[in-house]
Order: structure tokens, then sequence, then C-alpha cells
């Protein structure tokens, strides 16, 4: 989960946050300026040869 105003609709919903933490290693959600640098990478390198790679930025909620 990243920290959004998407997320913010989300958390009125469901009664805060409390639980998306809980389901990360980091035990939080990401912000905004934590994601930039990845969609940088791939953006504004020569990144050719990366093809067909998923890039988990995710907390380490997929090595769980």
């Amino acid at each position: 989960a990243v920290d959004t105003n998407f997320l913010n609709l989300l958390k009125e919903r469901i009664g805060g946050v409390e639980s998306l933490n809980a389901i990360h290693p980091v035990k939080r959600v990401a912000t905004a300026k934590e994601i930039a640098p990845y969609i940088t990478f791939i953006l504004e390198n020569d990144t050719t040869f990366l093809t067909g790679v998923d890039i988990p930025i995710d907390g380490g909620y997929s090595a769980q």
C-alpha cells in the first residue's frame, strides 16, 4: 500500500491503516516519495534490456 488520497478513502472504510501496516514486514505503508525513485530509475536510465520483470516495491510483503 502507498499512502495516497485513494488510500485515505480506504482508511475511512476500514477504520484506519493499522491492518494494512500489520501485513507488511516493515510495519507501515509506503509514501509516494519512497516509490518515486524506482519510477525515476526506469524512466531515466537505459533500461532497454530490462523486460518482462516485476520489481516488487512492497516493503517485503512478497518475501514473506
